[in-house]
This record gives C-alpha cells, sequence and structure tokens, in this order.
C-alpha cells in the first residue's frame, strides 16, 4: 500500500489497422515539442508500433554575472512495440 496512491502508465497495444499521429507546438524561450506515434501491421496477427519524442529550449534562467541566458536543453526518446497472437494456446 502507498500513502498517495499508485501511478499506473499504460501505453496502447499495437494494431493491425494503420494508424498514425503527430503532435507539434512551439512556445517561448524557443521551445519546440514534437511527438509520432504510428501503429500498423506486419501479418495478419502481427502488429507493431513506434513512438518518438523529441524537445529543445533555450532555457529561462539568466546568469547575472554575464547577462546570458542559461539552461539550453534537448531530449529525445522513442519506443517501439511488437504484438504478436500466433495462437489461442499461445
Amino acid at each position: 500500500n502507498t500513502t498517495g496512491g499508485a501511478i499506473l502508465v499504460q501505453t496502447a497495444d499495437p494494431s493491425t489497422d494503420a494508424e498514425a499521429e503527430a503532435k507539434v507546438s512551439y512556445g517561448r524561450y524557443n521551445e519546440l515539442r514534437g511527438q509520432a506515434y504510428a501503429t500498423f501491421g506486419l501479418g495478419e496477427k502481427v502488429a507493431m508500433d513506434v513512438e518518438g519524442m523529441y524537445s529543445r529550449g533555450d532555457g529561462f534562467t539568466t546568469n547575472i554575472s554575464t547577462n546570458r541566458r542559461v539552461g539550453d536543453y534537448e531530449n529525445w526518446s522513442a519506443r517501439v512495440g511488437l504484438k504478436a497472437d500466433l495462437s489461442d494456446s499461445v
């Protein structure tokens, strides 16, 4: 048992029906975020999905001794999933 509760993360299952989704945003301090997801079938009972994320920005903190902005960042991640329904017993 936990005092504050539990956090459950559930990703989407790969599907044989082709589907794609993308999101892009731009914000203050030259912040750019992009995310894409795609799922597709590799066969009648085998499906795969791919997801990627990218973010970057100039930071928002100023070094008072040099009067320059600090805290630049650049991050990315990727995830791949595979689902196979080989038979009812597997």
